[in-house]
């Protein structure tokens, strides 16, 4: 890990390529549970203040055949209608990684066996940070205590779950997480909660639904509470409906640290001032 903190490496590059790959790893796990993800990193070379990193996202889930390998690069698509039925979605899809790594001359690559799993694998070259330019990422933002709020995340991805806890440690909130649409409901009738985060791609009760029985609930509470929706579709395709919904914002996949704080700062600053 030590050798890791000396190299610099932005959230925009890292992030975004990661999560894209383990938010599609996750959603073909085995349905007994017994698949795993892992992510190793390796410098294969170094040169001078440059590096080589290899990033290797390993899973033993269901895998996937070899004449449907091409597709999963498709935009929001999975290798069959039962997968996503199962599993739940994708997440960011795997062609938007690609091309994020792309831009940064690197390729996805995929080996796959059905029924025994998958390794994807990228390389990015970066500097070596100076010492002095090292940051303890686990700090809290300075003045930026919030450890009075409650949020309810809800995701079914326990990924993207990490992610944003990560995210919102920085700011000493109070986090409870709902692992699909029906939970989170149940949990907003017996709690109350400052901001919901919810993800709206799940199975069984997805976010839209639950956003709108939310609303639809007796109380000029259910009304106010600051609903904010994360998704990886282009905004402009389902901004007229998260509205219809009952959304007041939304958060955009990969996530970022600026979008957090202008979520947080709008819906939960607000109510001291």
């Amino acid at each position: 890990a030590g050798a890791f903190r000396q190299l610099d490496l932005p959230d925009s590059e890292v992030e975004k390529a990661i999560i894209g790959v383990i938010g599609n790893i996750d959603s073909y796990q085995l349905p007994d549970a017994k698949g795993h993800s892992s992510l190793s990193l390796h410098v294969k070379t170094r040169v001078g203040q440059q590096a080589e990193v290899l990033f290797e996202v390993l899973d033993t889930g269901i895998g996937i055949a070899k004449e449907k390998r091409e597709w999963i690069f498709e935009l929001f698509t999975q290798v069959s209608s039962t997968v996503n039925r199962n599993y739940g979605g994708t997440g960011l899809g795997l062609a938007i990684t690609q091309r994020l790594l792309q831009l940064h001359q690197s390729k996805l690559q995929l080996y796959s066996e059905e029924n025994k799993g998958s390794l994807f694998s990228f390389v990015l070259q970066y500097e070596i940070a100076k010492e002095e330019d090292v940051l303890d990422t686990n700090r809290p933002v300075p003045g930026s205590s919030l450890e009075k709020k409650k949020i309810l995340l809800v995701d079914d991805n326990e990924s993207n779950i990490r992610v944003a806890l990560h995210h919102l440690k920085k700011r000493n909130l109070y986090v409870e997480v709902a692992m699909g649409g029906e939970e989170a409901v149940e949990k907003i009738t017996q709690q109350k909660f400052d901001l919901v985060l919810m993800d709206l791609e799940m199975p069984k009760k997805d976010g839209y639904t639950a956003a709108s029985e939310i609303r639809a609930m007796p109380g000029e509470a259910f009304q106010k509470l600051p609903l904010v929706a994360l998704t990886a579709y282009p905004i402009y395709q389902i901004k007229r409906k998260l509205k219809s919904h009952g959304f007041n914002d939304y958060l955009s996949k990969p996530f970022k640290n600026s979008d957090f704080h202008r979520v947080l700062d709008t819906y939960l600053q607000a109510e001291e001032d």
